[in-house]
């Protein structure tokens, strides 16, 4: 009740509402309104017995043996039969009483809640009514949306208006933090402590075996302050936890992530004068939003021009330095121009007056780069973190050699491009007020259900069969860090760790494949059609990939042969370098690498010279001159 009446006083203040604002109080009165609809069900479902019950204890009195046992009242002077009547009476009138209460309290909250009811769909209502119209007020002048809304209101009631809203904003952000505190507060905190234990771990152990990050080239963040790296990490990606969170409280996010990141970067002196322009775009960011929030009566337009100068300015200068942005040098040119791009358009919009829209863009443009710059420093970041997890296992092992960090920095490089550009794309729709509509649109697309004769399928379903596919080959392709294999090593110890490893990334697959059809919603009785549909494929033509797919699965837990072995084969000798699957790969002594079937593999007779030790007798044969 207190969150509407906070609602409707913002509604009614007059004052420009942010857009992100507006689907925030939608969501909150869509969620108001269906536990108010489920409250109702359980109110009327309680009314409805305590009803029954009432009829029921009405009907007492009624009763025949009731009846009975008055009549014996007034006949016989048995004070046993007084007594019982008398307690009779008095748990009847109690439990009636307590009947009614109860009763008449449930009508009072069946009451509230259909007021409750009402006044939530009026706010829905007018929460769209204002967000079709906020663009249209966007689009129209600033002084002329001012003479035709608000000009009859004097300086002190604009004023009045905008406090209003200040607290109503913050009243919904306590609710918020209150309602979704495991959303803000201790989802984030125990991956922060999480990934935090794990970090420290791996650093001990390193410790242990002598080991001193401080004087390693490979790590850069690490040995100036571990601990920060774990907030970096959550930060980044919380927004997606909700993306319709307040605005007041993701832009804090963004803010708090730019000054760890600018701490890191401040680090190295040859980042001193991009920290200096990252420095000067959070503070232009906090203005900005400040100024967008204020009644300012006179030059308002002149201070919006101001600091879009600035921040385009600001925004030139961060691209012209963005060499310290070498972990995502295309992304981040890409980022910075359309910041620079956005930055550019706010400018002329302000020459015509369009200061709201002018503000929208800004801001959109600042967070977009301060996320690009955070995104970057993240990505290096997670390298460190994959590459201590490689040296620790290995330490496991007693494998001590220096491994070359860009193994991990190639083999990142593509998933790492989607996920950031990801995680940039989400925050800067969200922040041009596109994400609602698109979400919608894209929803409305692939939940749509298509039908092929009897065969139904939505590409929702689709898609999500190949991103699972696809995230268990991507877990599968990098579980092998977490073993230390870079697939390098001839260690005699090291070859048990790459048989577990190859062991693990069977499973893997093989839950991916699973959770990929169960997640799809394909129905299990087509997959089964199209199952015996193989068997016969497998019957006519598929039996070597079947045979070799089979051969791959016994060669991994029989363990003839293991990664680093030096075997002959086929009239081939060479290093197992892979063993996949369907095939492994043999390199030669020439550097020639042979592909050689699985089925081949386990079907033909294989000399292994490395299975027990790595002895080999050698046949040295000389002449003596006599």
């Amino acid at each position: 009740k207190k969150v509407i009446a906070t609602i409707q006083d913002v509604f009614s203040s007059n004052s420009h509402i942010n857009y992100r604002n507006l689907t925030l109080y939608h969501n909150i009165l869509s969620d108001i309104d269906s536990k108010n609809s489920d409250s109702k069900k359980e109110l009327v479902t309680a009314q409805d017995k305590l009803g029954n019950l009432k009829k029921e204890l009405e009907k007492i009195p009624k009763d025949p043996n009731i009846k009975f046992l008055i009549n014996l009242e007034s006949t016989t002077k048995n004070p046993k039969v007084h007594e019982v009547l008398d307690q009779l009476n008095t748990k009847w009138t109690k439990t009636y009483e307590s009947v009614n209460k109860n009763l008449d309290s449930v009508n009072n909250w069946v009451a509230l809640v259909a007021i409750n009811g009402i006044n939530t769909q009026d706010l829905l209502k007018t929460s769209d009514s204002l967000s079709r119209d906020n663009w249209k007020k966007m689009l129209v002048s600033t002084s002329k949306s001012s003479q035709n809304g608000t000009a009859k209101l004097d300086s002190k009631s604009m004023r009045r208006g905008f406090a209003i809203q200040a607290q109503g904003e913050k009243k919904i952000l306590n609710y918020y933090s209150n309602k979704y505190s495991g959303n803000i507060v201790w989802k984030p905190l125990f991956f922060i402590i999480l990934i935090g234990s794990w970090i420290f771990y791996n650093i001990q152990k390193m410790k242990r075996h002598g080991l001193d990050l401080s004087k390693s080239k490979q790590f850069s963040f690490l040995p100036q302050s571990w601990f920060w790296l774990p907030i970096v990490i959550v930060l980044s990606f919380i927004h997606l936890i909700d993306i319709h969170a307040p605005w007041t409280y993701l832009l804090f996010i963004q803010i708090v992530l730019a000054l760890i990141i600018s701490k890191f970067i401040w680090k190295d002196k040859s980042g001193h004068k991009i920290t200096y322009f990252i420095l000067g775009l959070i503070g232009l960011l906090i203005l900005s939003v400040v100024v967008g929030n204020s009644h300012i009566n006179y030059g308002y337009q002149y201070i919006v021009l101001f600091f879009s100068l600035v921040q385009l300015l600001l925004l030139v200068c961060i691209f012209k330095n963005r060499k310290q942005l070498i972990q995502l040098p295309r992304l981040s040119t890409f980022a910075i121009s359309v910041g620079i791009t956005l930055s550019t358009i706010a400018i002329v919009l302000c020459l015509f007056d369009k200061l709201q829209l002018a503000l929208m863009l800004n801001n959109a443009a600042m967070v977009a780069v301060l996320q690009i710059i955070s995104l970057s420093i993240l990505k290096q970041m997670i390298v460190e973190l994959l590459l201590l997890q490689l040296v620790s296992s290995r330490l496991k092992v007693g494998i001590l050699r220096d491994i070359d960090s860009n193994i991990i920095n190639k083999s990142l490089k593509l998933p790492a491009f989607f996920i950031v550009l990801w995680l940039w794309l989400t925050m800067l729709i969200s922040n041009l007020n596109f994400y609602d509509g698109l979400e919608t649109a894209i929803s409305n697309l692939i939940t749509t259900t298509i039908k092929i004769g009897s065969f139904s399928f939505s590409i929702a379903g689709i898609l999500l069969f190949f991103i699972i596919i696809w995230v268990a080959h991507l877990i599968q392709q990098y579980i092998g860090f977490f073993f230390g294999d870079v697939g390098i090593d001839e260690d005699e110890e090291f070859k048990k760790q790459r048989s577990r490893m190859l062991a693990t990334k069977l499973i893997v697959i093989c839950i991916g494949y699973l959770l990929a059809i169960a997640a799809s919603g394909l129905p299990m009785d087509k997959i089964t059609i199209v199952l015996g549909a193989l068997s016969v494929g497998v019957g006519m033509g598929l039996q070597n990939i079947v045979n070799n797919f089979v051969s791959g699965i016994i060669l991994i837990f029989d363990r003839p042969l293991q990664l680093g072995d030096t075997i002959e084969v086929k009239g081939y000798t060479g290093k197992v370098k892979e063993m996949g699957i369907r095939s492994s790969t043999l390199l030669t002594e020439d550097g020639g690498e042979v592909i050689i079937p699985n089925g081949d593999l386990l079907s033909n007779s294989i000399v292994n010279w490395t299975l027990s030790n790595n002895q080999k007798r050698e046949n040295l044969e000389f002449k003596l001159r006599t």
